[in-house]
């Protein structure tokens, strides 16, 4: 966790409105937040359903014009990430930027074990699978509002919901940053068991088949294929 919260109060773009949404923990989260608590804007400590109700409730509290999320294992990969996608918004004048992103080891040796690069975006994509690494995403928070909040019914599988209704949407405007953005901890919650993965794949299955893409079973599964071609 302090990795995570050194790697966003190390950014060196001056505006930032950092706020830690906390479900309620006993481990000690909160003793590590209090260390850093006065460079925090806003701490919010609540019994919540799970991870897309917390970014729901600390979306809604945010004020800023573009929205990031990062996930308490995770780690912005240096100090530049939130001024290069400041830059490119502006330059662009775009209301959704991505990534690239690594996904590390947990022993504390931060071994690379798959590099996700997806490349510039395509419309055609969303019909093979292709989705960019949630974590890396940035969206402006006008058109982030239209599509909240995150759909807690599909479970690990909410940011791929949310992802092809605004990338769908006419009003989006989406650059690829060529940057690797976020160091990824391996073992989040669509990965690991193979309940976890049949339930995860379930998931794609039914959103894509919400979302109106042809051949939603194939696409489902071709999903899954791609992170084959990321293994180190």
């Amino acid at each position: 966790m302090s990795g995570c919260i050194e790697s966003v109060l190390g950014q060196d773009y001056p505006d930032l409105e950092y706020i830690i949404v906390d479900g309620g923990s006993v481990d000690g989260t909160l003793s590590v937040i209090e260390k850093y608590r006065e460079n925090i804007s806003r701490v919010i400590n609540t019994k919540d359903n799970g991870s897309y109700d917390a970014l729901n409730k600390g979306i809604a509290l945010a004020t800023g014009d573009l929205i990031g999320l990062l996930n308490a294992d995770d780690l912005l990969a240096d100090p530049s990430v939130v001024s290069a996608v400041v830059a490119l918004v502006k330059r662009e004048h775009c209301n959704i930027v991505y990534g690239d992103l690594d996904i590390i080891t947990r022993n504390g040796r931060e071994k690379v074990v798959r590099r996700w690069r997806p490349g510039r975006y395509n419309p055609v994509k969303l019909r093979f699978g292709w989705m960019p690494p949630h974590p890396t995403l940035y969206i402006g928070h006008e058109l982030l509002r239209k599509y909240l909040p995150y759909a807690q019914h599909y479970e690990a599988s909410a940011d791929y919901d949310l992802i092809l209704r605004a990338f769908g949407d006419t009003a989006a405007n989406i650059r690829y940053l060529n940057k690797l953005m976020v160091k990824m901890r391996s073992g989040g919650q669509s990965n690991g068991s193979s309940i976890k993965l049949f339930r995860t794949f379930l998931a794609d299955y039914r959103i894509l088949e919400a979302n109106g893409v042809p051949l939603p079973l194939l696409v489902a599964g071709i999903k899954k294929l791609r992170k084959l071609r990321q293994l180190c």
